[in-house]
């Protein structure tokens, strides 16, 4: 297959409004960040430690699923530096499954490394994301930046959060309605309710 060198035509692309907008972009997903962090210490501090590793539909549990998003964040914060992701090499630390004040503190020191690399690298610093897209093939390798990966983590971090609202309301746990519910899925209630 015959690739183009671009993907962008040069003159398609707002180069001045893109830049422009950086800063206040920079801010948007800080607080984006900032916003789930927050849902996720809060739903920590909310949990008693057997309902933090209680598997109530006989699956993962719901430290599993807290863990699984801390690591996406770590492996993130971690290899921004190096500018190659490797989503893949997660340390798979169960402990993070029984200790729930062991992940809030973790997600407090993640919002820091992320503001600073944020200031430090900008949103649109090249990465390179090696992932597995089918098992038995080699691995790809394709292109990303600081801005589209943090993206990706907080929207990660949501429907992990969608996946552990279930899990509560399975164990009678009386979570906030709107927890794990999408930025998407909630512009679209408020547009179609109104």
């Amino acid at each position: 297959m015959n690739m183009p060198a671009t993907f962008i035509q040069q003159e398609t692309w707002p180069h001045d409004q893109v830049f422009h907008d950086q800063e206040k972009s920079a801010e948007i997903l800080i607080n984006g960040l900032q916003s789930v962090i927050h849902d996720y210490q809060h739903l920590l501090q909310s949990l008693r430690v057997e309902h933090y590793c209680a598997s109530p539909d006989g699956q993962s549990s719901i430290g599993a699923h807290v863990r699984h998003v801390l690591e996406f964040m770590q492996v993130l914060a971690a290899q921004i530096t190096d500018g190659v992701i490797d989503y893949e090499a997660r340390a798979h630390d169960v402990s993070m499954e029984s200790n729930p004040l062991a992940v809030a503190d973790t997600l407090s020191k993640l919002l820091t490394t992320f503001r600073a690399q944020i200031e430090t690298y900008g949103l649109y610093r090249l990465l390179l994301l090696k992932e597995t897209a089918v098992l038995g093939h080699p691995r790809v390798t394709t292109t990303s930046s600081v801005g589209r990966e943090i993206l990706f983590i907080i929207q990660h971090s949501v429907h992990h959060l969608a996946i552990i609202k279930m899990k509560t309301d399975a164990l009678g746990l009386h979570m906030r309605p709107d927890l794990g519910v999408a930025n998407a899925t909630k512009l679209y209630r408020a547009e179609t309710q109104s």
